[in-house]
């Protein structure tokens, strides 16, 4: 897997080529799988598109005591841009 440029890392497929993803609906419609996004190393956002890896993500956050562990929906999203700044 690749990274995304521009402080936004993601994983793209071996051989896909990099792009720089600003919003979800560009995540959506490209090969990339998977969306991070950190915040001084105390705030992050994982935006993936494997429900079985969003799972293990969620379930290993919990295990480790991370706080404010919560799902990001269409619902609670007010995020416009991939970015953090």
């Amino acid at each position: 897997m690749q990274p995304i440029s521009a402080g936004t890392s993601g994983a793209l497929p071996n051989g896909a080529p990099i792009v720089d993803v600003r919003t979800y609906e560009e995540f959506v419609h490209i090969d990339c799988q998977l969306v991070l996004l950190v915040v001084d190393c105390v705030y992050g956002v994982i935006y993936c598109k494997d429900q079985e890896t969003l799972a293990r993500l969620y379930r290993h956050a919990n295990s480790s005591k991370l706080k404010h562990v919560e799902y990001v929906t269409d619902e609670n999203d007010c995020r416009s841009r991939l970015s953090v700044w």
